[in-house]
């Protein structure tokens, strides 16, 4: 009996772990932009990971603007090719990649040790994801400098109109 009650509490273990483990994808991408928090990242790479998962759903997609031509390109090539995974994720993660630059983050990669704390992060518990973006928040962009003022000189006015 106590036999049959350990090896059902290390199935119920490694079923917890690999359930804790499962992640969805591009949860290991971070990106960064000014004055950012760890829920608008998780929001906007939800966003984005939809948009990704989703560009060939149906053929309506070949017309989006964005990525219609992306989805008619995959759908065209070897179908056994898309299923195993190579072309299809690597459009998928353009797609997803692009997604976030239009909504104004930059890609960052973590390093190993900011990886495996920013993986134990979650929206409910988003203080070490929080802690990061502001360790890398990029500088702010420059403030383009004034204009010069347009002098007018007596070769730039046009010449007088005599009759």
């Amino acid at each position: 009996m106590i036999r049959k009650m350990t090896v059902f509490a290390a199935a119920l273990g490694a079923m917890t772990a690999g359930a804790a483990e499962a992640r969805e994808p591009f949860d290991d991408v971070f990106f960064v932009r000014i004055h950012a928090s760890a829920a608008e990242l998780y929001q906007e790479r939800t966003e984005c990971r939809s948009t990704a998962e989703h560009m060939s759903d149906t053929a309506a997609s070949y017309s989006n603007p964005q990525y219609g031509a992306l989805s008619a390109m995959g759908s065209a090539l070897d179908e056994d090719a898309l299923h195993e995974g190579g072309l299809h994720k690597r459009l998928q993660r353009a797609v997803f990649d692009d997604c976030m630059k239009e909504k104004g983050w930059t890609l960052v990669t973590p390093t190993e040790e900011e990886l495996k704390t920013l993986l134990r992060a979650s929206p409910r518990h988003p203080q070490a994801v929080n802690d990061w973006l502001r360790g890398h928040e990029p500088p702010p962009p420059p403030i383009p400098a004034p204009a010069a003022p347009v002098v007018a000189t007596a070769q730039s006015t046009p010449a007088a109109v005599t009759n």
